[in-house]
């Protein structure tokens, strides 16, 4: 019988998504000591409006499976013998790598007995989440939170072709798309620097523009502003204190 053979290093492979607007990754390669050897990590990506509409339900598992853990591996200088990834779904980065890729769960067994047998979301033993029967129907759509504060709002229907949806009432049509807001001589005007290489330039014909050094993430029009403040499409708010311009309540940027 053959020993096993001693992995010389192994990879750990992660990647997840923030408040469904942007996407990070992270790769942590250590010996076989667990000594950690390098560790990659990336910074927010945010898809712009182009690319959420080409690759539509698709762009999570493409960034997440395929864009973000190419780039991971480019920078590494080891190659880990084996690599895992923190959900079932990044197995499908196999496709990507040279390396076995294995992905470690808790047991049904922990899990509880439930989870098998219902094929349903289980926590501690109990669902919390399931369904049967299911099939597409006329009726309401109804939008869930996970027991903490959220608000909805711009949603909106649309009839993607090469469907035909027939609907037995009207649901009208959805408002038009509001009027381009002039930023001429506007305060926030110039480009704004945050988060390293990050940059927001503010132009006179209502565009902002978001990249990371050379690169444009994304073009957004504004859609309201005042004196000192702006909000762009998707609800991306711009306010100005003194001289730092306050981003979504996150980000804090200074002009460049």
């Amino acid at each position: 019988m053959t020993p096993p053979r001693q992995l010389d290093a192994i990879g750990y492979l992660a990647t997840s998504e923030i408040n469904s607007t942007s996407y990070v990754g992270g790769l942590l390669i250590v010996n076989s000591n667990a000594r950690p050897l390098e560790f990659h990590c990336t910074v927010p990506f945010l898809p712009s409006r182009s690319q959420r509409v080409l690759y539509g339900a698709s762009l999570s598992g493409s960034l997440m499976t395929e864009d973000i853990p190419r780039a991971l591996f480019k920078k590494a200088k080891h190659r880990p013998d084996v690599v895992f990834v923190n959900s079932m779904a990044m197995l499908a980065v196999q496709a990507e790598l040279e390396q076995p890729v294995a992905c470690i769960q808790v047991t049904s067994e922990a899990m509880g007995e439930e989870k098998e047998r219902l094929g349903a979301d289980c926590l501690n033993g109990e669902e919390v989440s399931g369904g049967e029967g299911i099939s597409p129907a006329a009726g309401y759509l109804c939008l869930e939170s996970e027991g903490a504060p959220i608000e909805f709002k711009n949603i909106r229907l649309r009839v993607l072709p090469p469907f035909e949806t027939k609907m037995e009432v009207d649901v009208g049509n959805p408002p038009p798309a509001p009027k381009p807001v002039n930023m001429k001589g506007h305060t926030l005007l110039g480009k704004w620097s945050y988060a390293g290489n990050y940059t927001r330039e503010f132009l006179s014909d209502g565009r902002c523009i978001l990249r990371n050094g050379e690169e444009i993430v994304w073009s957004k029009r504004v859609q309201t502003a005042t004196r000192d403040s702006a909000v762009l499409e998707g609800g991306y708010t711009h306010v100005l204190k003194g001289e730092t311009l306050h981003i979504e309540g996150r980000y804090q940027a200074v002009r460049k």
